[in-house]
């Protein structure tokens, strides 16, 4: 490895290319406390919000200000976490887990061709939190970051 860049090319290619052993995802879930119910659970949350936001989200040519599209993201956030906390699970509504899907949604599906960024949104957190599935050592690295932020901001 080149200790003033990082990875060299070759570990950067097999990062995000080469799925991990179960046998090695298995010890990471355990060493890292990951719940599978739990794991359920914050996909339950992420999906969700998505789909909140991809129904209710009226086009770029009607939601175009900064200020709408922040008004329309936390209107479907707070109502996401009112009906989470309806069937008992209470998530924290500000912290890092709302800047980290903020943050997501700016970056990836507001003022994007968003039918198309949906479906990409969807697989992405679907392949993320499937955890039976093999998944390389950088999705892996953004599940945990994922799975550990969710929890930290469940109450």
């Amino acid at each position: 490895m080149n200790k003033n860049r990082g990875f060299s090319p070759i570990e950067f290619y097999r990062y995000v290319t080469e799925p991990i052993p179960k046998k090695d995802l298995e010890i990471w879930f355990k060493a890292n406390d990951i719940i599978c119910e739990k794991s359920e659970l914050f996909f339950y949350f992420i999906k969700s919000l998505y789909l909140l936001v991809n129904k209710t989200y009226l086009g770029k040519d009607l939601v175009h200000e900064e200020e709408d599209i922040t008004n329309h993201f936390k209107w479907c956030w707070n109502k996401v976490i009112e009906d989470l906390e309806r069937e008992g699970i209470f998530f924290k509504k500000e912290g890092p887990h709302y800047d980290y899907f903020w943050n997501f949604f700016v970056e990836s599906f507001y003022g994007e061709k968003y039918d198309y960024t949906m479906n990409k949104v969807d697989k992405f957190f679907s392949t993320l939190f499937k955890i039976n599935d093999r998944k390389t050592k950088s999705e892996l690295d953004i599940y945990t970051d994922l799975y550990k932020t969710l929890e930290n901001n469940l109450i």
